[in-house]
């Protein structure tokens, strides 16, 4: 599994919120499945969450975020406040 980790500041998405974004790389189908083994760990480890966009009506501790660049390019993000980025840096790294 490829994490990139980018530390959000005002150009990103999420930034109001959230103080990381992690993205997943790799080949789309691995991409796509390491994805819901990711989120599902973060459900199960720092609770329910929802997508990022519906995020900002009742902010968690962490978001999801499928973002589509072009006809055959997908996004796989998970955001994360400062709190989280230890545990998960642990479990994932």
């Amino acid at each position: 599994m490829q994490l990139i980790y980018t530390k959000l500041d005002g150009r990103h998405k999420g930034k109001r919120i959230f103080d990381y974004r992690v993205e997943l790389f790799g080949d789309w189908d691995q991409r796509a499945q390491e994805f819901v083994e990711v989120r599902e760990w973060c459900w199960d480890t720092f609770g329910p969450s929802t997508e990022l966009d519906l995020n900002f009506h009742n902010p968690k501790s962490w978001a999801w975020d499928i973002s589509e660049s072009g006809s055959t390019r997908r996004s796989y993000y998970i955001y994360l406040r400062d709190e989280c980025l230890t545990h998960f840096t642990l479990k994932w790294k």
